[in-house]
């Protein structure tokens, strides 16, 4: 366990640390990212998929006819799939953290498992999906009212979650916290979400680039792609975005503890701790053991 989270960093040292974390952890990433998250990626694929050949379908024989009730219904299906999925999967990233920082205050070295992982996601179940309920409501009441709002509330309370996970929160004091910890910091915390998610997106249209050669070949060739073809294509693109999702999940995470740590000095105290031990007399500290 060589990283640690309570530091204050700026804005380009959280993305430089968001990455080295991920080079550090990403085995055990991985490994809980398999079992934790694939089976929502597979169903999400399979809802993808439906809505993707009726489109397709459209695009190669009857172009100019309204949508079909059924597609409708499916691009519905995968909207509301692509939510959960991307709630399902900061829900895991946030766990992860939860578990690695758990471990390093014990002193443990071993890698995190995703048992661990799951086992911190079930503790916190009702209490998070209440939370993305109401996260949900707050951001479309905002942007009902006008966009600037909508907007202005998703930045306020999008730490609500990390204090829930990483702090034990309840909901109520969770939206407090985040709330006054962004007093004063909104627009850097959103250029920051911007700049990440960026990169994120650049990053997951890699692995898009099948998927759009595919799309163009329908285009201009006027013929439906193969099954195969196409639902080995949205599986890579599905599994890109939801890595680099896994990557953002980090990079907020990094700049949550460096807010923390400003406010609260957390790592600067543990640091003095550790000072202090260090230089207790060796007499006194065998009378102590």
């Amino acid at each position: 366990m060589k990283f640690s989270f309570n530091q204050v960093c700026g804005f380009s040292d959280s993305i430089t640390l968001t990455f080295r974390f991920v080079k550090q952890e990403w085995k055990s990433l991985l490994k809980s990212f398999v079992w934790i998250v694939l089976p929502l990626v597979l169903v999400d694929l399979f809802l993808k998929n439906a809505s993707t050949r009726e489109m397709f379908a459209m695009m190669v024989y009857s172009s100019d006819t309204d949508l079909p009730p059924q597609m409708l219904i499916n691009n519905l299906l995968g909207y509301c799939s692509s939510i959960l999925l991307y709630a399902w999967i900061t829900w895991m990233g946030i766990a992860y953290i939860r578990v690695y920082q758990n471990k390093c205050a014990a002193g443990n070295g071993e890698s995190v498992k995703p048992g661990e992982v799951w086992q911190v996601m079930w503790q916190h179940l009702g209490s998070v999906f209440l939370w993305w309920i109401l996260y949900f409501l707050i951001v479309c009441l905002g942007v009902i009212l006008l966009l600037i709002p909508g907007i202005y509330l998703a930045v306020i309370f999008f730490l609500t979650v990390y204090y829930m996970m990483l702090k034990d929160r309840s909901l109520g004091e969770a939206m407090s916290d985040s709330r006054s910890l962004i007093k004063g910091k909104w627009w850097h915390f959103f250029a920051y979400i911007i700049v990440l998610q960026l990169i994120v997106g650049i990053l997951s249209y890699v692995f898009a680039i099948p998927y759009q050669v595919v799309t163009f070949k329908t285009m201009f060739v006027q013929e439906l792609p193969g099954m195969y073809e196409l639902t080995l294509c949205l599986l890579f693109s599905s599994l890109g975005q939801s890595l680099m999702q896994l990557i953002f999940v980090v990079g907020i995470a990094v700049r949550f503890y460096s807010f923390l740590e400003e406010k609260e000095h957390t790592g600067l105290l543990e640091k003095i701790e550790q000072i202090g031990n260090n230089d207790q007399p060796v007499a006194d500290r065998e009378e102590n053991h």
